[in-house]
């Protein structure tokens, strides 16, 4: 474990954006500094105080002097009223101005960045955006593969929350279990996109190739394994009696609280707000889609978990929809900015080849305009503001993600539990710190 330096020195940081340069107040105080070394991943809980001493306040203090590649990593501490560090973690840096309309190989790699654990549903609304900005309307097979995708992404990013959640409170073996299970979602996501945690499939006006053969036995097998393994893990945390004792009553805000501090996704329905775009504004054809929205009353760390695991169970219900249902037809818009010119035309046709490499190459010149798109990420709200100015640049990208609300709202709600209670609030947010620091 490393040593913790309590001499911090606020400086200025390389980070662009929000972050640059200057303290930025979040729920009474948060600031950049920097002076304190610590190994990745190192975790100090409870030092110095105990761990059953109430906390009277909290301060987040965002730590770090890091470079702007997803690799490198600062840290965000939580402090008690004495300024003593009671939880670090460490953070990826990501930056709005990255984002651009790149070329079809490489369009939704920064997108990813912002949603280290959602894959393709951060890429999803990025395209959706480009998408209403160019005209361009994608087929059917196109709607029901990015849903079907998407939704497997959300099942293994509560299996993430899950398991891990499970493990900052005490238990050690769920984990184990489920991310042996996020292996065989990740055995189904490779086989079709030829990558694992983050492929490089989604693209503007479509996907980069049509579903593979086989792709149908292995989701069948998931849907028909999975649904059992849920009801164990369901017995094995959530109806666990030490599990209830940590997180009932811990962390509760009220629905105008969460309105007020701008909560979305399971944290806003575990209030009894039954909001989900996926519902009330449907993108990509959720519309034909048939699922329920998970909701719960107490807004605490329990009811937040109970939402997330029916969660899942719906995200089933929506792939099997998928698998039973796929449409024909093309995999990708036939449009000029999405899809280029055949390429056995274009060693017959100036103009033909002309085209097909500014499109490759350059990447597509997206027409003046804005839109914005947004969907139910894994997290909450995710809402992409693009401007573009005739260019293959976006000109101006505003990022709405879920994780960087929730963590302002944490201070607040972490007021006089103790320090063991504040790891199953963090634990109930759900966060993503490539959502906050950016």
């Amino acid at each position: 474990m490393a040593t913790y330096n309590s001499n911090l020195v606020a400086k200025k940081t390389r980070h662009r954006g929000i972050y640059s340069g200057k303290p930025y107040e979040v729920a009474g105080r948060i600031f950049l500094a920097s002076g304190t070394v610590l190994a990745v991943g190192d975790i100090l809980l409870g030092v110095p105080v105990g761990e059953n001493q109430r906390i009277k306040e909290v301060t987040l203090m965002v730590i770090g002097d890091t470079g702007l590649a997803a690799g490198s990593t600062g840290y965000f501490q939580i402090l008690d009223s004495a300024g003593d560090p009671v939880v670090v973690r460490r953070m990826g840096p990501f930056s709005e101005d990255e984002l651009v309309f790149t070329s079809p190989a490489t369009d939704d790699d920064a997108y990813r960045a912002a949603g280290q654990l959602d894959g393709y549903v951060r890429t999803q609304v990025t395209g959706a955006a480009v998408e209403k900005l160019a005209g361009i309307e994608v087929p059917d097979r196109v709607k029901v593969i990015r849903v079907m995708l998407c939704e497997l992404f959300r099942i293994n990013s509560h299996l993430v929350w899950f398991g891990t959640f499970a493990q900052d409170l005490g238990q050690l073996s769920p984990v184990f279990y489920m991310f042996t299970d996020r292996e065989k979602v990740f055995d189904i996501i490779e086989a079709i996109c030829g990558g694992r945690m983050h492929p490089n499939w989604f693209r503007i006006g479509g996907v980069a190739q049509d579903l593979p053969k086989g792709w149908d036995k292995l989701v069948r097998d998931f849907v028909a394994y999975f649904p059992k393994q849920l009801r164990e893990y369901n017995n094995m945390v959530i109806r666990n009696s030490l599990f209830k004792a940590r997180t009932k009553g811990i962390g509760i805000y009220t629905l105008e609280e969460a309105f007020e501090w701008g909560v979305t996704g399971p944290g806003l329905r575990a209030c009894g707000f039954d909001f989900d775009f996926r519902k009330k504004q449907p993108y990509s054809g959720y519309e034909m889609f048939d699922f329920e929205i998970p909701i719960a009353h107490n807004g605490d760390c329990f009811d937040r978990s109970i939402v997330r695991v029916e969660e899942m169970r719906q995200s089933l219900r929506i792939v099997e929809q998928c698998l039973n249902n796929m449409p024909e037809g093309n995999y990708k818009a036939d449009h000029p900015l999405t899809t280029p010119p055949l390429k056995k035309h274009t060693m017959q046709d100036i103009e033909t080849l002309i085209t097909h490499f500014l499109n490759v190459s350059w990447g597509p010149v997206i027409p003046p305009g804005e839109a914005m798109s947004c969907i139910e990420a894994t997290k909450g709200a995710n809402s992409y503001y693009l401007i573009s100015d005739g260019n293959t640049a976006a000109y101006r990208v505003r990022i709405r993600a879920p994780s960087f609300p929730h963590m302002q709202m944490v201070p607040y709600i972490s007021k006089g539990y103790t320090v063991a209670d504040l790891l199953a609030i963090l634990g109930s947010v759900d966060y993503v710190l490539a959502d906050i620091d950016r």
